[in-house]
């Protein structure tokens, strides 16, 4: 089965799922322009997605199926933990967190498969994390990857192939992938990654509050505040009082979107901005609509499901 999906809305993205623990954060204003397409086999799900903004994606995999992601298509590197994670690299999600910084403009192809097949096929004794590929080896495999999208989209083969037609293609796919794979990355977090990850903390334990002040987290955290610049500058191309309030805006949304909700100004409030006028027109900026249109849309969808 096929299935073709695009949202603006990041917290449209995906769908709550008990085998994934995963959260979005637009870093580019405007509109999401996302994108993806599911080829759905009876064991394995093959999934194309493409942006047009910048994504912070914070993901883990609770469950045991093999799953890989690999950029097809960027205008510059990804970035894994403050790592730079270029077109020559897979990610096989293992049990431990992912984070990963997908630039605007990209297409990324993501495998997945259950873990029957996958037991079958030796693939969960792959070590988890980055992996460098061969290079002519991943263009072939991203090729083909690019060429199912293009016959399926328009014919829906999948509905007309049997299972065993299925599973050969799938089982093709896989050792077509298997053949690209090098090397592991023996990577730990980036200094940078990790600066931004105390940061964050802080902000965090203070309630995100708007009045937190740089000069006061370089002096409890002890770190130079030329150094905090630095990191938030080179893994989000922006500074961190700019991050902070982008993730007070994506904490407003999420507020919204739960319904319920009496005042406008009491949401901004209780998640940190001290102006909610302010938070309102920044709010507009990223997201490309108002907050009380984000509200109205809430509502309407809540009251079309009683």
């Amino acid at each position: 089965m096929n299935h073709y999906h695009s949202t603006d809305y990041i917290e449209s993205v995906f769908s709550p799922s008990p085998t994934w623990d995963y959260k979005l954060l637009q870093l580019d204003p405007g509109l999401l322009g996302y994108q993806s397409y599911v080829v759905q086999l009876t064991e394995a799900e093959f999934r194309i997605e493409m942006l047009r903004r910048t994504v912070r994606s914070i993901q883990l995999k609770r469950s045991r199926v093999f799953f890989v992601g690999l950029l097809v298509q960027s205008p510059r590197p990804a970035l894994w933990k403050g790592h730079e994670a270029g077109n020559d690299i897979a990610l096989i999600f293992g049990p431990s967190k992912q984070d990963i910084i997908i630039p605007k403009d990209s297409i990324v192809v993501g495998l997945e498969v259950s873990i029957e097949l996958a037991s079958k096929l030796n693939l969960m004794s792959i070590e988890p994390g980055l992996w460098k590929c061969h290079r002519s080896a991943l263009d072939v495999f991203k090729k083909n990857c690019l060429s199912v999208k293009c016959k399926n989209r328009s014919s829906q083969l999948c509905h007309v192939l049997d299972e065993a037609t299925q599973k050969m293609a799938l089982q093709e796919m896989i050792s077509e992938f298997l053949s690209t794979l090098v090397y592991p990355l023996r990577l730990s977090t980036s200094r940078q990654y990790e600066i931004a990850g105390q940061v964050e903390e802080l902000a965090s334990f203070q309630g995100w509050d708007e009045g937190i002040s740089m000069d006061q987290t370089s002096d409890v955290l002890g770190i130079p505040l030329r150094t905090i610049h630095r990191s938030f500058k080179e893994l989000y191309d922006m500074g961190p009082q700019s991050y902070l309030r982008l993730v007070r805006l994506h904490h407003f949304r999420q507020s919204l979107l739960k319904g319920g909700v009496d005042r406008i100004a009491d949401v901004a409030t209780s998640v940190g901005f001290h102006h909610v006028g302010r938070a309102a027109k920044h709010y507009h900026t990223l997201f490309g609509e108002l907050p009380r249109q984000t509200l109205k849309r809430t509502f309407s969808a809540q009251s079309a499901r009683s």
